[in-house]
Order: structure tokens, then sequence, then C-alpha cells
């Protein structure tokens, strides 16, 4: 009788342990935006941050920031770190930190936003996806451990979107749709 009780004990325990997990995990990542969209009171972007070093430097490298290094090559880093706004999302992989990075000016184009998708693994930062549109978002489905993006642009002329999948190195595009906007 008594190793009976132990025995329940146990696995009332372990029970209550997993459905704590569950619902940390559940809570960490509802927690975290899925959708970024500057133009709707800067949805998604509301708890925003300055890039880390390791951020920066990814993001620094890249042809994006090469283009506009005119602009840029004389501002001091903290002024570069200023030219993007950094939020911390779940792309899949627990071992790893993903942010949507979203840019600010000269860094957005003339008629959209910026986006980067970043990861950082032990430390190092990688951009795994650059897209322009006007929303980006975080989709349920995941392949290869990571969520798909969608990205839209909508015009008073069309609405594009575009379907992002990661292959195992980075983000590919997928798929790309236009349609003329009725009146």
């Amino acid at each position: 009788m008594r190793r009976l009780r132990v025995v329940l004990i146990a696995m009332l325990g372990i029970a209550y342990i997993a459905v704590s997990i569950a619902a940390q995990t559940t809570e960490r990542s509802a927690s975290r935006p899925t959708f970024f969209e500057p133009d709707d009171q800067n949805r998604g972007l509301e708890n925003a941050r300055p890039p880390s070093d390791a951020i920066l430097d990814a993001l620094l490298k890249r042809i994006e920031a090469d283009e506009l290094n005119d602009e840029i090559e004389s501002l001091s880093r903290e002024q570069k770190r200023a030219l993007f706004e950094v939020v911390r999302v779940n792309l899949g992989p627990a071992a790893e930190e993903g942010y949507v990075v979203h840019g600010k000016p000269p860094m957005i184009g003339a008629d959209c936003e910026w986006f980067w998708i970043v990861r950082v693994r032990k430390g190092k930062a990688a951009v795994i996806l650059f897209s322009n549109g006007l929303a980006l978002e975080l989709r349920r489905q995941v392949v290869n451990g990571y969520r798909d993006i969608g990205v839209s642009w909508p015009t008073a002329a069309y609405i594009g979107d575009r379907l992002y999948r990661y292959d195992g190195s980075g983000y590919k595009l997928l798929h790309e749709q236009t349609k003329e906007q009725k009146p």
C-alpha cells in the first residue's frame, strides 16, 4: 500500500512538472510577437530594442548596408545601431536565439519597410533572410526546424505576398503572388 502511494505521488509529480513546462513554453512563445507591421502603430515592434554588437556586425556586413555606405559611413557605431530595431522571436530551434530586425531611415525602401531575420548560435549572429515589404509574419508551419515566413506588400493597385521557407542554410523564396486590388 505504501509503495502504491509513493508511485502515485511520483506520477503526479511528473505530470505536474510536464504541465508546468508546457505552460511556460506556451507562455514564452505566446508573449513573443509573430506579426510585424510598422505602419499599423508599429505593431509587433512595440518592445523593440537596439541590436547587440553581434547582430549589428552581421547587419552591417550585408549588401543593403554596403549600398548605403555613402550615407552611413560617417555615422558613429551608436548612430548605426539606432538604424535598426530588434525583437526576439521564436523561429524554431530552442538552442538558438531568433530575431526580427526592422530598419529605420535610411535602412528602408522608398515605399516599403526592410526586415531581416537573424539567428544567433553560440554568440555568433547570421542574417538568414532579408526581405522588403509592409508586413512580416512568422507562420505556424515549421519546415527543417524553422517557421515559414510570409511578407506582404499591399498597395492601392495590387497585393503582393511572398512565402519564404528555410532550406537548411537560409530562407529561400518558395512562392510569390501578386493580385490586383478590386475597386
